[in-house]
């Protein structure tokens, strides 16, 4: 097991989105990673609650930032992902709501972020899911059975193409076969032809008669 399957994942959101981050953390729980919530973990306003971010920030493994118009305006949202770059730490943007230029901070512009809105949002998480576990070397639950069904509908697709050669291959070969045959036959009866003919005429042909 590597250090980094050790490690929680950070999540950094604006309190107006507590409901999709709820949702997410969830998800991604469920799917074996650890996750840190600052609401679940510290009472916010008291003495020792940013001392607790920041150390929650420097032992993750990663750093999951929530963006939308909310996250956007907030100071703490913009202070996390700033402390977070400070120890270099992985940032995997997730949109949530608003679009680039509502909900997408300039630090992060070059960061290629996970649509998670609206509709997109189960197929988002999986992807973050996907995303996460490649980065912390680990294998979230169901994945393998998820890998063995996209290689088997892979498998699928290339079995028709495959049964398509064989046959196609299997039609050379069986003609290649009667044309093999039918030239043998007509040399046995060549020799068949021309043996009854040289019984019949061979006292004319060498002049015995």
């Amino acid at each position: 097991m590597s250090i980094k399957e050790k490690e929680h994942i950070f999540v950094s959101y604006s309190r107006r989105d507590d409901a999709v981050m709820r949702r997410i953390v969830t998800f991604l729980r469920g799917k074996g990673f650890g996750v840190w919530v600052d609401n679940e973990e510290l009472i916010p306003g008291t003495p020792i609650w940013e001392v607790e971010i920041e150390k929650a920030i420097r032992n993750s493994g990663a750093i999951v930032a929530l963006l939308s118009p909310n996250s956007n305006s907030s100071v703490w949202v913009r202070r996390e992902i700033s402390f977070a770059e400070e120890y270099q730490k992985r940032i995997f943007p997730v949109m949530v709501s608003g679009n680039q230029k509502t909900a997408l901070m300039l630090r992060l512009i070059t960061n290629q972020y996970v649509d998670c809105r609206g509709e997109k949002e189960d197929e988002g998480i999986m992807l973050l899911a996907s995303a996460l576990g490649s980065y912390l070397q680990y294998v979230p639950k169901n994945k393998q059975t998820i890998i063995t069904k996209e290689f088997t509908k892979k498998e699928q697709k290339k079995e028709p193409i495959q049964t398509k050669k064989t046959s196609q291959s299997s039609t050379l070969k069986n003609r290649g076969s009667w044309i093999y045959l039918s030239v043998f036959i007509i040399i046995i009866c060549i020799c068949v032809f021309g043996s009854w003919w040289i019984w019949e005429n061979g006292d004319a042909l060498f002049g015995l008669a």
